[in-house]
């Protein structure tokens, strides 16, 4: 009971704060149209005489009759007077000349607030920020739109952004000062939200509800980090890579950041950055083997990825010590054997890889460029599709999940004596599989095999080739 009341003394305080009162209006004086009205009109309202700046701002429009300005102008005097349903009249006329004024729909939403049409006036708000993002005003109107509406991490924001773009007035201050002491009890609230979304695996929601967490508590942990992981199982690694570098400055000593910032790294090609990110992570897993060997199975990726070979090699041979049941390094492992041109230690590891899997193969067939390969894929299924390919030319390869359940896709592409040359887990979107822009090394018939990784075996996957030749 004690936190409702609150709540509503500080909407009705943050109500009364805005009002516009009136009687303190300068004297007013009879008004005669002169020649030059709209400079009249400018003049008595700066000296808050609105009912001749009216009268001097209609003798304008009798001379300029559709102009946005004027009526805009207008419609703020009949607003300091409280005929809000005159001002709202003028704020409509004056957007039907200039529908994208960002003043203009902030004028309006302010009146559609004072009129409790609270929708319409969020409306507005948001119409005003679409063409000025930098319109401080706006935020601050919406920011108490919100709080009407008992959004109040969503208030805060606005009144955050507000303060931001130089909006310091006593009562702009007041206003977030008052929403934020509410806003904490929404906290938890918003984090829950963003994990159910996520664990839903609708991550714009959990980004929202992530987001408006932040907004409350930019220092909140959960709320970063579930930030970081959304945006990059998204996939957006750009945003992932904001977000845990803000991470980085503020908890560089925690594993979940030094290994999420490794994996962000890893998906932009910023390799340098990713190793120096697993290598922290992997200091920090010293006692416990089992994040030591996410650390070495993704730090091997990358020195695979840059042609490293035999430091791939030692990080996937060091993971097979701490779990020897862990059947994607035998996969990596013979990778890093073909970079090293150790053709039979690699098929070696590739068999040990397939019999810890228990696959069982599917003929594709012959996959023609350009052409969609659907496939039913199911625990322990491996589809292998054969093209002929010419040395030099370059390939693409997607294999992408499709409707419910969703199969998480792996490939591995065979060169022309079987071995494996490529393979790729989650590089496309979501936890799809890509191979981009790999070329073939020589003529002959190549194959690509496509099954699944560890995150769903059912499902139906697309899989498609792309050859461009120099």
């Amino acid at each position: 009971m004690r936190l409702l009341t609150r709540t509503f003394i500080i909407v009705i305080v943050l109500f009364l704060s805005f009002v516009f009162f009136t009687s303190s209006h300068a004297q007013e004086s009879p008004v005669v149209c002169t020649d030059q009205p709209l400079q009249q009109g400018q003049t008595l309202y700066a000296a808050q005489d609105y009912n001749g700046a009216i009268v001097a701002y209609t003798c304008a429009l009798q001379t300029v009759p559709n102009n946005a300005a004027i009526y805009n102008r207008r419609g703020n005097a009949y607003r300091q007077l409280g005929d809000y349903a005159t001002a709202l009249a003028d704020y409509n006329r004056a957007i039907e000349f200039e529908p994208d004024n960002a003043l203009i729909l902030n004028n309006r939403g302010w009146v559609h607030y004072q009129l409790d049409q609270l929708d319409l006036a969020l409306a507005d708000f948001n119409n005003a920020l679409e063409n000025d993002p930098q319109l401080a005003e706006a935020y601050n109107n919406r920011g108490l739109v919100y709080a009407r509406q008992a959004q109040y991490a969503q208030a805060l924001a606005d009144f955050n952004q507000a303060g931001e773009l130089g909006l310091e007035t006593d009562w702009a201050a007041y206003n977030k000062d008052a929403i934020s002491g509410v806003a904490q009890v929404a906290l938890p609230s918003y984090i829950a939200q963003g994990k159910a979304a996520y664990d839903q695996k609708d991550y714009e929601t959990a980004i929202a509800n992530y987001k408006l967490a932040r907004a409350i508590d930019p220092n909140n942990y959960q709320a970063n980090y579930g930030l970081v992981d959304a945006y990059y199982n998204l996939p957006d690694y750009a945003s992932a890579r904001d977000a845990v570098e803000f991470m980085l400055k503020n908890w560089p000593d925690t594993y979940d950041v030094q290994f999420g910032a490794g994996l962000v790294y890893k998906q932009l090609g910023q390799y340098d950055k990713a190793i120096t990110a697993f290598n922290k992570a992997l200091e920090l897993a010293s006692d416990n083997q089992k994040l030591g060997l996410y650390v070495l199975r993704d730090r091997g990726n990358v020195y695979y990825l840059t042609g490293e070979y035999q430091k791939a090699l030692d990080d996937f041979n060091q993971s097979l010590i701490y779990h020897p049941n862990e059947f994607y390094a035998y996969l990596w492992r013979s990778l890093a054997y073909t970079g090293l041109g150790e053709g039979e230690k690699a098929r070696t590891n590739f068999a040990s890889w397939q019999s810890h899997l228990n696959i069982q193969r599917q003929e594709g067939g012959d996959i023609e460029p350009g052409a969609t390969h659907s496939v039913e894929m199911a625990d322990d299924r491996l589809y292998e599709f054969t093209f002929v390919g010419k040395a030099g030319q370059q390939i693409t390869i997607t294999a992408d999940q499709t409707g419910q359940p969703k199969a998480d896709p792996l490939l591995v592409l065979y060169d022309t004596d079987g071995l494996p040359i490529s393979a790729d887990d989650d590089s496309g979107d979501d936890i799809n599989a890509l191979i981009a822009d790999f070329t073939l090394p020589d003529d002959g018939t190549y194959t690509i095999a496509v099954t699944h990784a560890g995150g769903g075996s059912d499902g139906t996957i697309e899989v498609q080739l792309d050859i461009t030749t120099p």
